[in-house]
């Protein structure tokens, strides 16, 4: 009884420590929430379902990463045999004009980020969803620190740019 608090006690810090991590780089492979968080919680089942606890690897987020990885592509062979999603009744509804403005914007931003290359939205998602450094988001990655910044300066240029002529095509209507 006390094994099996102790393990769950283990696999909850695991979750904590990693999950925004895995969200990020799921979400930067399959641009799609939903998706993502399935493709964390499978990678965090398969860890599980093998029992393996903290100790039992050598670099558990190596591991985490590679079977996050895996599960992402898994994800994204079942799109192509299923070709239409099911439409979302509720995105269609909104309460107020304010909250339609942010939600086009946030849908907006998004939409620039999941038209960058990969490596450079998994550094950008990194950083802003789980505020790692650059020393860690290097490591995480296996590339080096100036990669890292050089994609994450071009990833906000090309935010930049694409909100600023957004601003000036609404500011000639």
């Amino acid at each position: 009884m006390v094994q099996d608090a102790e393990l769950g006690a283990s696999e909850e810090v695991l979750f904590r420590q990693w999950y925004l991590s895995l969200y990020a780089l799921c979400y930067a492979k399959l641009s799609c929430a939903t998706d993502a968080e399935d493709a964390v919680q499978e990678t965090f089942l398969r860890l599980w379902r093998q029992h393996l606890g903290p100790g039992e690897l050598k670099d558990v987020g190596a591991w985490l990463r590679s079977v996050a990885s895996n599960v992402c592509i898994d994800i994204i062979r079942r799109r192509k045999v299923r070709r239409y999603a099911p439409l979302d009744a509720d995105s269609h509804v909104s309460n107020g004009s304010s909250e339609v403005d942010e939600k086009d914007q946030r849908d907006f931003i998004h939409s620039i980020i999941n038209t960058l290359p990969e490596s450079t939205r998994e550094v950008v998602l990194l950083h802003y969803y789980t505020g790692l450094s650059y020393d860690q988001m290097a490591t995480w990655l296996s590339v080096s620190r100036s990669t890292v910044k050089a994609r994450l300066r071009s990833a906000r240029q090309l935010l930049r740019d694409r909100l600023e002529s957004r601003a000036e095509s609404t500011n000639e209507l």
